[in-house]
């Protein structure tokens, strides 16, 4: 994600990455009979990813995730995984697509048919499992970067979801439209992609409901800093508020714990967000603090969904998954706190997991 911060991975690119799949786990949450269902998106790119750099390999002292550096492909970490996360009450949203790293998609003949025939595909082999979340027994799709597809869009959504109605389907699909700046809707393909900040309601209403995978953004320094002092969260909260009063398509809010690519992509120069509200607050103090400013006020009654980024993310350090208990260190192997900014990491343990069952499952 190039305005997120994301470098694309794996070859060719594709520009639909995220379906959900894997396991359903509703927790408690609020008063009396509200209920949350609450998704990790989960990645499956190791260990060819750790080997793309990633912060806690080159802090001083290094720190790793509690299962090593896995294998994704590895059917007992898998289950270990789902077992620490469903334990917390997280249900894990497995990336079974790539990711595109450019600033506009042109969907002309050639990308909507492709983009037909992947679903179709998908549809087939994942959709009837009996454990793929559904909303109202529809299977549910995450369309990933929606925000940034013009062109022929609108009728490759419809040519989809005539093809999956075909197939049996009624898919529920979520896109990922809430960021700073989008691409205008517009359908003409010789017109060039233009960006705005405005909502752009009339893709919106392709969808089921809407999310925002990631709201880092390098180009606005005002994020930068310890949230409790910077602008991210205020800004979050005006922007969430922006796109549910833009239509009455249902919001999927979503939160992460930090941000800090700088071991993955030093050259870029990218502020880190780290994880302490304040320099002085605990470990995982952001994320509680986004769990109760962003998540819970904007949570669509009709849904009772939460995304988290991400469970497994270690090159951008948004993962909540466990790492080997270790004590605070600003310190890396560069000697001059490159990597760490000077910013203090943890090694949080059960940290986020049990911000999880605590916050959202009461």
């Amino acid at each position: 994600m190039s305005t997120q911060g994301s470098e694309s991975r794996r070859s060719p690119p594709r520009v639909w990455p995220a379906l959900s799949a894997l396991l359903l786990l509703f927790l408690s949450g609020g008063r009396g009979g509200d209920r949350y269902l609450v998704g990790a998106h989960y990645y499956v790119w190791y260990p060819a990813n750790f080997a793309q750099g990633y912060l806690r390999a080159v802090l001083e002292p290094r720190q790793a995730p509690v299962l090593g550096e896995y294998d994704s492909r590895s059917p007992t970490i898998a289950e270990r995984q789902i077992a620490i996360a469903t334990a917390h009450g997280i249900y894990e949203s497995s990336d079974l697509a790539n990711r595109d790293d450019r600033k506009h998609i042109l969907f002309d003949a050639e990308t909507t048919d492709r983009f037909v025939s992947d679903m179709v595909t998908i549809a087939r082999r994942y959709f009837a499992h009996p454990s793929y979340l559904r909303i109202d027994g529809r299977p549910v799709v995450i369309l990933y970067i929606t925000r940034m597809v013009y062109g022929r869009f609108p009728q490759a959504m419809r040519e989809m979801r005539r093809a999956l109605a075909a197939e049996g389907f009624d898919p529920f699909v979520i896109g990922d439209e809430i960021y700073w700046a989008v691409v205008e809707s517009n359908e003409n393909l010789d017109t060039a992609a233009n960006a705005t900040g405005q909502p752009q309601v009339s893709r919106i209403q392709l969808f089921d409901a809407i999310t925002a995978y990631n709201l880092y953004a390098e180009t606005l320094p005002r994020h930068r800093g310890y949230p409790g002092q910077s602008h991210f969260v205020k800004d979050s909260i005006k922007l969430y508020r922006r796109y549910r009063d833009a239509s009455a398509i249902p919001i999927i809010p979503g939160v992460m714990p930090g941000f800090n690519d700088r071991a993955h992509r030093l050259e870029r120069d990218h502020f880190a967000i780290p994880r302490r509200w304040t320099e002085d607050a605990p470990e995982g103090s952001f994320f509680t603090e986004s769990i109760e400013r962003i998540a819970k006020p904007f949570v669509d009654d009709r849904l009772r969904m939460i995304f988290i980024t991400s469970w497994n993310e270690w090159n951008e350090d948004t993962a909540i998954e466990p790492v080997t208990i270790a004590p605070p260190t600003a310190d890396d192997i560069s000697g001059r706190r490159l990597f760490t900014q000077g910013y203090a990491y943890e090694g949080f343990g059960d940290t986020y997991v049990d911000i999880v069952s605590e916050r959202l499952r009461h």
